[in-house]
């Protein structure tokens, strides 16, 4: 999730953090995702005893974490990006270079939000499709196959499907980030109708049903809405596992009953 503050400031900063006990020229590499102002700071602080610091949010989903496939997205000093590399690409799948330090965590808190519009949508067009008698197995792979088709509704339908509606990631995590994600925009001067709107449902989805509920609960909310529920049999075993596909993520549906 995306945090103000530093998370690991106590391990990393102070007298007896690691920071300390790194020498001038060593590499400090962050994963934790959090504030770009923060990540800024960080830079400076970790500059200040001659270690060079490179933010390095990971995207893509607790599969790719389980399988240390993961995309880091990389901001920082683009030689030692170079240098730190092989390093990277032994425990993620993707490594890409953002830009300067700060840079990457925004992209990260703008993937956020985009995924957060995909879900909200996923949501309302499942329900619409159930509602309009459509079969769900069907359509799932209808629009997996078409323009319509996204990461977020291949990997998150199936869990309304399901019933759980947990990713294994917070609903109180995502609205930080979408939080987090206007505040960024007002700094560019960019308005974000619909992102207000999905920020909205997320908050709606947190204070209905808790801060602990995973992250894709706004679903939860259109069949609260309709008194309809989305849950599909043939889905209790369901996992994905996702291949890079010349940059892009493809993901592949493993352990699904018959598709229609």
């Amino acid at each position: 999730g995306i945090n103000a503050e530093y998370m690991g400031r106590a391990v990393m900063e102070g007298p007896a953090g690691a920071l300390a006990a790194m020498r001038p020229g060593m590499t400090w590499v962050e994963h934790t995702t959090t504030h770009p102002d923060e990540v800024v700071r960080l830079g400076g602080v970790a500059a200040a005893r001659g270690v060079a610091l490179l933010e390095s949010p990971l995207t893509g989903g607790l599969e790719l974490l389980k399988k240390g496939t993961m995309t880091a997205l990389v901001g920082g000093d683009e030689a030692v990006f170079a240098r730190t590399l092989p390093l990277l690409k032994v425990y993620t799948g993707l490594a890409l270079y953002m830009g300067a330090l700060g840079s990457a965590t925004t992209v990260k808190i703008i993937s956020n939000m985009m995924a957060a519009v995909h879900l909200v949508t996923t949501g309302e067009m499942l329900m619409m499709a159930r509602r309009l008698n459509i079969d769900l197995k069907r359509f799932f792979d209808g629009i997996r196959a078409s323009a319509g088709n996204s990461y977020v509704f291949e990997t998150e339908a199936p869990l309304a499907f399901r019933g759980t509606f947990d990713p294994g990631f917070t609903v109180a995590l995502h609205c930080k980030d979408l939080r987090m994600g206007a505040e960024l925009a007002k700094r560019g001067g960019v308005d974000m109708p619909v992102n207000d709107l999905v920020t909205a449902l997320y908050e709606k989805a947190r204070e209905r049903y808790g801060e602990e509920v995973g992250s894709s609960s706004p679903m939860r909310l259109n069949e609260d809405q309709t008194g309809t529920k989305l849950q599909l049999p043939g889905f209790d075993d369901w996992r994905y596992e996702l291949q890079i596909v010349e940059g892009s993520l493809a993901p592949v549906h493993r352990k699904r009953q018959a598709k229609l």
